[in-house]
């Protein structure tokens, strides 16, 4: 998950500004659109990509909470969160996914994978 992590630890000083400043225009870009849930989704998966999980999952529960009947934006938060640790939040948001789609296979594989690793 933290793919980026390592590639911008590797950098050298001009590397690493450039990489910084265009960090940061993308960030900034992100903020801007802030309430529109595909750019705090865009923002989160950045934040996590470096390592930032704190920053990462804020920003994905705000997009999460910008559509909230996004069945798909559910179960990914909640895919994420569960692959990280964090499984009785996780659960909520597979849940959500479940009732919102509830013929589909892989939510309640998923939820049912986190509420057993709860136990």
């Amino acid at each position: 998950a933290f793919i980026l992590a390592p590639a911008v630890a590797a950098l050298d000083s001009v590397q690493r500004r450039d990489f910084d400043l265009a960090a940061k225009e993308f960030v900034e870009s992100q903020r801007y659109n802030a309430d529109q849930p595909e750019h705090r989704w865009s923002l989160g998966g950045f934040y996590l990509m470096l390592g930032r999980l704190d920053e990462g999952f804020a920003e994905l529960r705000a997009a999460a909470g910008l559509s909230p009947n996004d069945a798909t934006m559910q179960f990914q938060l909640g895919r994420l969160l569960a692959d990280n640790g964090r499984v009785g939040e996780a659960i909520r948001y597979l849940e959500r996914a479940v009732r919102l789609r509830p013929g589909e296979p892989e939510f309640a594989r998923r939820l049912a994978e986190a509420r057993a690793a709860r136990r």
